[in-house]
């Protein structure tokens, strides 16, 4: 029988420690980790997408708001799509054959591209009485479209979903299992706010090398010169994403049977030592480089780097996020500020391992919906 979380004496002796740290980071993408650092999350509206404005959206890092479809959207004019519907592809023929029968690609228009980032997470003092040392893989799905002038490209991009692996308390504390899961609805309604990809491309030809800057998406926050800046240990810029009424955006808490696991089930995560949430409101910052190369006109692949930023001192990578804020199971109302800090300081840290990539496919009139169908 699984036996609850912070049930046991010497948790509750530890609880008012945890609730004052200031750890956090649901990773890349995201996935709950313990650090005393301010680590965290990672993940950001459709490019050519139907517009929702907050007052914050637009490039990450930027005050203005970046309407798809039109002049704003730097040498682009797409017709108008949105993350909920057809992208307008007007890129022109993809593949042309030259004179001397050799072959050159255009490689602008509308791209589908999923990040693939394994991780683990070493909890660190008294996280680890807690929260088990764990390993998984973050999943990222982008839509962008491209612009091509020379060897330099700019994408307009959005992020289309998020997956983050599960994760467990120590058997002190009951081994329990929890995930955070990302509603698709998030992406689809056209929420999320875009950010602008620079690149370059070593020629025109189908096996070009492709690379990117360090680029940073934003989800649920601003945050200026956000690809380099320190990850702040709390947050003042918060904006309500998804229009909900929360800060930053919400996640639930994965429930029903664990795959695999024998008929145990997902727990709500635990606020202090006796009430639980079934929602947090996460704010999310996530810098990614991409370098690889075509194999043809239309799929181009290759590996991921997560740089390191100096916060406080210490380098940690740039897979961020703090909780702001949770909901309580049972329409309990919102968390306390005293729960909120406690789950904030008590998620899991992600730090990137061997082995991250990404896969682009050419789509044009991609949807958000279609981009997560197509890259399984």
């Amino acid at each position: 029988m699984t036996r609850a979380l912070y049930s046991y004496g010497p948790v509750a002796a530890l609880a008012g420690a945890f609730a004052a740290s200031a750890g956090c980071g649901i990773g890349t993408a995201g996935e709950l980790a313990v650090t005393d650092d301010g680590g965290g999350l990672d993940l950001t509206g459709p490019p050519g997408g139907g517009g929702h404005d907050d007052g914050g959206k637009g490039f990450a890092g930027d005050d203005a708001a970046m309407r798809p479809g039109d002049d704003s959207s730097p040498g682009m004019d797409d017709g108008g799509s949105s993350s909920g519907g057809a992208g307008g592809d007007d890129a022109g023929p993809t593949t042309i054959v030259t004179a001397d029968g050799g072959i050159r690609c255009n490689y602008a228009g509308t791209w589908a591209t999923k990040i693939t980032i394994p991780v683990n997470w070493v909890p660190q003092g008294l996280m680890s009485v807690i929260l088990a040392p764990g390993s998984g893989v973050i999943e990222q799905w982008i839509m962008s479209t491209r612009t091509v002038a020379g060897k330099t490209t700019t994408d307009v991009a959005v992020v289309c979903g998020i997956k983050l692996p599960d994760f467990s308390g120590t058997g002190f504390v009951g081994g329990e299992t929890y995930g955070v899961r990302f509603p698709n609805s998030l992406f689809d309604k056209a929420f999320i706010p875009q950010f602008a990809i620079a690149g370059t491309l070593s020629d025109t030809g189908p096996n070009a090398v492709y690379q990117t800057d360090a680029t940073a998406a934003l989800i649920g926050l601003k945050l200026p010169n956000a690809a380099t800046a320190p990850w702040p240990a709390t947050i003042s810029t918060a904006v309500d994403t998804d229009d909900d009424m929360h800060p930053g955006v919400t996640a639930t808490a994965a429930s029903g049977p664990i795959p695999g696991g024998d008929g145990a089930t997902y727990q709500p995560i635990p606020v202090d030592l006796s009430n639980r949430a079934n929602q947090i409101y996460v704010v999310i910052r996530q810098v990614t480089a991409l370098s690889g190369g075509a194999s043809d006109c239309d799929h181009i692949s290759g590996t991921v780097t997560i740089p390191k930023i100096s916060t406080g001192g210490t380098a940690k990578y740039a897979i961020d996020s703090h909780i702001i804020g949770c909901g309580l199971v049972a329409n309990g109302g919102d968390c306390s500020a005293s729960q909120a800090s406690f789950v904030d300081g008590t998620q899991p840290v992600f730090s990137p391992t061997a082995g991250a990539s990404f896969t682009s496919v050419r789509m044009p009139n991609a949807t958000c919906a279609s981009v997560r169908q197509s890259l399984p």
